[in-house]
């Protein structure tokens, strides 16, 4: 049985006489070995706003955090609710697979229950003694990569100046030191797309992409890359160290450039085909320390930003630092990037270390 992470979606409407087949449907999923990161919407009645947590917490943690660590979506559809169809139409952009299960009492369905035609969406009318039967096939019938993956995926993460590009040397070193097979690569770049939008964002000219164009071109190069690169080196065993990946789209442009993180995240998704980081090395750093470190010689104009950007670029990392504490696995570690290199790298390794031996039984 593969690993996999399934958001449940279902109305949490109070008095639903479906409340007990949501509840069967996460407990099948379980019982099958799936991991339910949702599974509160079928055992919660009402709305949870108002209980220790607020409207703009449930979207957040809901739609841009959980769907984002789910490989597919099991939705019971059988009571219309504007939160489900939400649910529904962000997991569809993120281009995740959706099984729609309707029960066979009801009389009356929505057209777009019925009629969605994105690629990965899937409508099924249940009866209850074939229900598991049902999820079951459709669960184990998925392809989904990040099943296959046999090597594993890191990703540094951090402002400008943290200290990225070294702690991603001393790492690729050490790795293979110990015998490891190591792919690096770097966003913008790496690819000759990466490497042309590089150029483009480090020009300190007038004439500037807007922010919805620099959107686009980052997921494109990001989007290459994992296709082209990153998905051939997992499948053949690989440790692929990468500086940067799809959290700077949340904290750069989601945050840092008001994009919105759902609208970057649902991108994000698409782009990625679900091909997340295993880990994700965050430096922690004050801003007055990078500030006090000054540019680069490659001249990137995100460093040019006023200090309120890159407080919000840090304000975007910090959120999904809290995030990822919702549901398993863990990815998300912020390590202090003070001190030595040398120093910092023996921090990252206690990480590192610790995943090796879960995914590779070794060292």
């Amino acid at each position: 049985m593969m690993e996999m992470n399934v958001y449940f979606a279902g109305s949490v409407a109070e008095g639903s006489r479906f409340k007990e087949s949501q509840q069967k449907i996460v407990k099948i999923c379980e019982d099958l070995g799936y991991t339910v990161v949702s599974r509160r919407h079928a055992f919660q009645i009402g709305s949870e706003v108002g209980k220790n947590i607020s409207a703009k917490e449930v979207f957040e943690r809901d739609l841009w955090w959980l769907m984002r660590k789910c490989d597919v979506v099991v939705g019971e559809l059988s009571v219309p609710s504007f939160g489900l169809g939400f649910e529904l139409g962000v997991a569809s952009i993120m281009g995740l697979p959706i099984l729609g299960l309707v029960s066979n009492q009801v009389d009356k369905l929505s057209a777009f229950v019925k009629g969605n035609s994105f690629k990965n969406y899937n409508f099924k009318i249940y009866k209850q003694k074939t229900l598991r039967k049902l999820i079951q096939v459709w669960l184990e019938g998925l392809d989904i990569f990040a099943m296959k993956r046999k090597g594993l995926y890191i990703a540094f993460e951090g402002l400008n100046q943290c200290g990225k590009g070294t702690q991603v040397e001393l790492l690729i070193r050490r790795l293979k030191e110990l015998g490891y097979p190591t792919y690096h690569c770097w966003e913008p770049g790496t690819i000759w797309l990466g490497d042309e939008l590089r150029k483009l964002l480090q020009v300190q000219t007038e004439d500037i992409p807007v922010v919805q164009a620099e959107v686009g071109m980052l997921m494109a190069q990001r989007s290459q890359l994992i296709e082209k690169e990153i998905k051939h080196h997992l499948q053949s065993g690989k440790i692929v160290i990468s500086d940067r990946s799809d959290g700077t789209g949340l904290a750069f442009q989601g945050l840092g450039r008001g994009q919105g993180v759902l609208r970057v995240a649902a991108l994000n998704g698409y782009a990625v085909d679900q091909v997340h980081p295993d880990v994700v090395i965050y430096l922690q750093m004050p801003i007055t320390e990078l500030m006090f470190r000054g540019f680069s010689e490659e001249n990137d104009r995100h460093e040019h930003e006023d200090v309120e950007f890159h407080e919000r670029c840090r304000k975007g990392y910090e959120k999904v630092l809290e995030l990822d504490e919702l549901a398993p696995p863990k990815t998300w570690y912020a390590v202090d990037g003070l001190g030595t290199p040398e120093e910092v790298h023996e921090r990252v390794w206690k990480i590192v270390e610790q995943r090796l031996r879960s995914k590779f039984q070794k060292l």
